[in-house]
């Protein structure tokens, strides 16, 4: 992992660290110009050089072959979301 790589890792970190960049510099002993600057290249940047989204689906689709009888079962959880979402689990 190069510099540039090193200290991208580190603004992405921070961004999520609710620390102040000030804090955070001083946290991981880079001096607060330093992660300012890198700060700054990491906005500035197009969003190709960081790393690329997951293009493959996190959920794959399932079905049943037809004339499979499915014999409708409680679920054994059962979380709702605000929005009203819900989700079934059925073991």
């Amino acid at each position: 992992m190069d510099k540039k790589e090193k200290m991208y890792a580190l603004v992405e970190q921070w961004k999520g660290s609710g620390l102040t960049r000030k804090k955070f510099a001083s946290i991981h002993s880079v001096s607060e110009e330093s992660f300012g600057y890198w700060c700054k290249e990491y906005e500035t940047q197009p969003t190709a050089t960081y790393p690329s989204p997951v293009t493959s689906p996190a959920f794959s689709e399932l079905s049943l072959e037809s004339g499979t009888e499915v014999k409708p079962r409680a679920p054994r959880a059962e979380l709702e979301f605000p929005g009203g979402l819900r989700l079934k689990i059925h073991a």
